[in-house]
């Protein structure tokens, strides 16, 4: 009897892997089936971390995405110039095919955001390969389109300046015009913190819900990092009022702030309530007595040692899905939910750059787009106006 043949399993070739890089600490690279490092990428990967200091999250992201773009070139046949070549099949290639099991958002079509995310990491890739030799310029042109300023207004132009070149990216999808950042409702944030079983977990929401910080720098706050006393004097602060400090540090659990510069977050009565129940919780845990970090194991191992960042994605499921809420909520949602609803409430734009930790105001701008309601009062605001001029001419 003949037996039969079992199906063909397609292989994926690379993938994102993490390496403890001590003293450095951990590095993230892209690896084959059999582990091996590819030599360009890997190269790369310690140029963002080590080179240019981003933070791990981010590199990891690198990391995948060119994982993804190295494996669909592997299946292509073709080298890196072929699949420069190529790009604009990639770009068909994410939109068409569902993200794998075992992400967030699996078995959904790639949003027009996430693939223009994954090809900025591409052309970085490209950039830092020509740049040192590893591939030809002539592969540039293939990602960009080289425009100049010539046809503009000379008022446009700046003064005294000569011909200026710009590189426009050739690939990219477009989003809908005016879309807004993804975000949390207040209904949703107050749905996680009733399915929280801990003062922990809930203080650990309510941290990122009111600072709208990155989950990065929660997960490295040490306790140090924690002035709430409406005095810090004694510990050399001169800063007034309950606040925290965000700094930069390579921390075990792979937190790290996305800032280059530290910066600091003022806390309100709420978050002082919360993590003063918290630690009467952490005493309960004798093992978290000497670690220096905010957030720790409390009910499972290694216990009192520092909650890995990626286990905050994993808490914040499980809350959303116990609270029966329609969506799965993530971090960086309560992140954006903070940064809307200051900007509704016409907190100044460098206020609000501040408190995010962003290093130009190019950044918040995303948070301002106008609600309905600010909408509907400037026309009715300026109707108001019109009433006070001299007459129109029109029915009141």
């Amino acid at each position: 009897m003949c037996a039969t043949p079992s199906p063909t399993v397609r292989r994926v070739p690379y993938s994102a892997f993490c390496v403890d890089a001590a003293p450095l600490g951990r590095h993230w690279t892209v690896v084959d089936d059999r582990y091996k490092r590819h030599g360009l990428a890997d190269a790369f990967s310690d140029h963002m971390q080590f080179g240019r200091g981003r933070a791990e999250l981010t590199v990891k992201a690198y990391v995948g995405d060119l994982a993804t773009y190295l494996t669909w070139a592997e299946r292509r046949g073709e080298d890196l110039v072929g699949a420069a070549r190529s790009l604009a099949k990639f770009v068909t290639y994410l939109r068409v095919t569902p993200i794998p099991a075992g992400r967030r958002s699996q078995g959904r079509p790639r949003s027009p955001a996430c693939v223009n995310r994954m090809l900025a990491a591409v052309r970085e890739f490209y950039k830092w390969a020509v740049a040192n030799g590893h591939v030809s310029s002539a592969v540039l042109p293939l990602l960009y389109e080289v425009v100049d300023d010539r046809f503009l207004p000379a008022s446009l132009r700046p003064e005294g300046g000569g011909l200026a070149y710009h590189a426009r990216p050739r690939h990219g999808v477009r989003s809908e015009k005016g879309t807004r950042p993804e975000s949390a409702t207040d209904e949703e944030a107050a749905g996680l913190l009733q399915a929280c079983l801990s003062w922990r977990d809930r203080f650990l929401v309510y941290l990122l819900f009111s600072t709208g910080l990155r989950r990065g720098a929660v997960g490295g706050l040490r306790r140090s990092d924690l002035h709430f006393a409406d005095s810090s004097a004694e510990l050399g602060c001169g800063i007034t009022g309950a606040h925290l400090h965000v700094r930069r540090r390579q921390n075990v659990n792979q937190a790290t702030s996305k800032s280059r510069a530290d910066f600091h977050v003022p806390v309100d009565y709420q978050a002082l309530a919360l993590y003063e129940r918290y630690l009467n919780e952490r005493d309960g845990c004798p093992a978290a007595e000497h670690c220096d970090f905010v957030f720790v194991n409390l009910f499972a191992e290694p216990l009192g040692q520092p909650m890995a960042v990626s286990s905050f994605g994993d808490l914040l499921t499980r809350l959303s899905r116990r609270a029966g809420l329609a969506r799965d909520i993530h971090p960086h949602m309560l992140r954006h939910a903070m940064a809307t609803r200051m900007a509704a409430h016409d907190v100044n734009l460098d206020v609000l750059s501040a408190l995010l930790g962003h290093s130009s105001l190019r950044s918040t701008e995303v948070y301002l787009h106008p609600s309905d309601r600010r909408m509907r009062e400037a026309v009715l605001s300026e109707a108001g106006n019109r009433a006070r001029r001299p007459s129109l001419g029109l029915p009141t």
